[in-house]
């Protein structure tokens, strides 16, 4: 083995970690913040004091926010889980820093200090102070948008829905964000027409709902997010003032739901997916009867045979042991009963739930392919009671299998390669689909390699295209919390327990459901 060089040697000896290199630059970066807050309040003497002078020279009264910036440096630092720093956000830092002291200088001349004096210096002699504001509250929102990489749908739903430049960039956002917003327009205005000539002799009167007056504004939705919705009221003002009162002080306490004036439901037929492609082969039925009774009794284990069922994969055979005989010793047997089958690998169900049986399913010869449009024609699906419900394939009998997604509330689907995790994922999917509409279910698709999810990237249902950096399903993971927290807040305090309860309360400002989907979760 090669010798290591010298240089190296003395590298690696004094080689720090990175965890330790973090926690030095985080002691550093406090100590100069508490050194500026000293010396911000004359408490550092005379090296305080020149400090002072110093940072009002540079930067006005926006010394005062610069402990703050340092203290979440620090932060940043010692839980970098939180938020991933990358270079290009000092970017995103260095332009809020030049906005901010320009709009400080624009507000109080000099307020801002030589750097604001300087970024309005130009806007001053060329230009006016109007164009000054506008071009750094520009940059002030592009430098967060860098800062969270983030977008600017997803920024404009944390500003108040009641504030006028909520309501204006919701409005600009959502009017010129696709052709699609304005085709949507367009059908909405000519069911209204149609509806008015048939139903409504009189005039109708759109109101919009969310503000704290009775000034109506509108507020329109931008699809990628949830945010203000309006409503259309179908009477005249004079015969609706309490019913229009009411809905006002509902939609107050979810200023950030949307609520469209005719509520979408699109029905997918059936006949677009496939149906059962062939039959089960199960071999022979009574001599595998035969051969698992007697390799039974060759233990001493008498037992009387039950019913048989032919599944899509596996064939079940049941049977009651004998009194006296305990189940651990049939279980005990799985090796030995697979041996005189020569089918490998089977599996004991003792006992099978809700039957006083013991169950041996034997591998199929031939499996049939069970089709997601049988399992949604069938009884169980159709009797479901949630719109969360999940068609997961048919059990040993051939029964359909449902599940309720709202109950559970989270799913981890595990196998090996090639075992069917993502059709199963597919069949999930669709079942939510063809449940809810666009209005009754948003998704959230994570696909970090790119080929599971991109045929849904058209669908009305997506709150987000199909994710496929991990920066942005983190920051798609911590909005979902933050939207969790804040629906239970407004369940909380519309006094309901649960999202249908609420919206059969509330039927003019439904909340949907949020589904969020990751395919292979260990690449994250």
């Amino acid at each position: 083995m090669a010798k290591k060089s010298k240089k190296t040697e003395i590298r690696e000896n004094f080689q720090i970690d990175s965890g330790t290199q973090k926690g030095i630059i985080s002691i550093v970066v406090f100590a100069l913040a508490l050194i500026t807050i000293f010396s911000l309040f004359n408490w550092a003497g005379d090296f305080g004091h020149i400090v002072n002078v110093i940072l009002t020279s540079l930067v006005g009264i926006g010394r005062f926010a610069i402990p703050l910036f340092l203290f979440i440096v620090v932060y940043l630092l010692l839980y970098p889980s939180d938020y991933e720093f990358r270079p290009i956000y000092s970017v995103g830092l260095g332009l809020m820093a030049i906005s901010v002291f320009g709009l400080l200088d624009v507000i109080r001349t000099q307020a801002g200090g030589y750097i604001g004096v300087g970024v309005t210096f130009l806007f001053r002699q060329f230009a006016s102070v109007g164009v000054a504001i506008v071009v750094l509250l520009a940059l002030l929102v592009i430098s967060i948008l860098i800062i969270f990489n983030t977008t600017l749908q997803h920024l404009v739903q944390y500003i108040p829905a009641r504030t006028i430049l909520g309501k204006t960039l919701r409005f600009v956002i959502a009017l010129f964000a696709s052709a699609k917003y304005r085709i949507a327009i367009a059908k909405e205005q000519a069911l209204a027409s149609v509806q008015e000539e048939s139903s409504q002799p009189d005039d109708w009167n759109e109101e919009v709902v969310g503000d704290e007056d009775d000034a109506e504004d509108v507020e329109i939705n931008e699809s990628a997010a949830f945010s203000s919705r309006r409503i259309g009221n179908g009477e005249s003002n004079g015969e609706n003032s309490d019913a229009t009162s009411t809905t006002k002080k509902r939609l107050r306490q979810m200023s950030l739901m949307r609520v469209p004036k005719h509520h979408r439901q699109i029905d997918l037929p059936l006949e677009l997916l496939s149906g059962n492609k062939g039959k089960p082969t199960s071999g022979d039925i009574d001599r595998n009867k035969d051969i698992i009774v007697h390799t039974l009794k060759n233990f001493g284990i008498e037992v009387e045979l039950g019913p048989v069922s032919v599944g899509p994969t596996v064939t079940q055979y049941s049977f009651r042991p004998a009194s006296g005989v305990k189940v651990s010793q049939i279980v005990s047997l799985q090796n030995d009963i697979a041996l005189a089958l020569a089918a490998h690998p089977i599996r004991i169900e003792a006992p099978i739930p809700g039957k006083s049986l013991v169950g041996v399913e034997v591998p199929n010869i031939k499996a049939a392919q069970v089709g997601l449009r049988e399992l949604l024609e069938s009884d169980e699906f159709k009797q479901r009671k949630s719109r969360l419900t999940l068609t997961m394939g048919r059990d040993v009998s051939g029964k359909s299998f449902t599940a309720d997604l709202g109950s559970m509330p989270h799913m981890l689907i595990a196998g090996s390669t090639g075992s069917g995790k993502s059709v199963c994922i597919n069949t999930v999917i669709l079942s939510l689909l063809y449940q809810n509409g666009p209005d009754d279910l948003k998704l959230i698709l994570v696909d970090p390699k790119r080929v599971e999810f991109s045929m849904y990237n058209e669908i009305p249902h997506l709150l987000t295209p199909v994710i496929t950096d991990v920066q942005k399903t983190i920051n798609a993971l911590q909005w979902t919390v933050n939207e969790m927290d804040r629906r239970y807040e407004v369940l909380s305090n519309a006094k309901n327990r649960d999202i249908a309860s609420y919206n059969i309360a509330h039927p003019e400002a439904t909340m949907p459901y949020v589904v969020f989907v990751i395919d292979e979760l260990a690449d994250l």
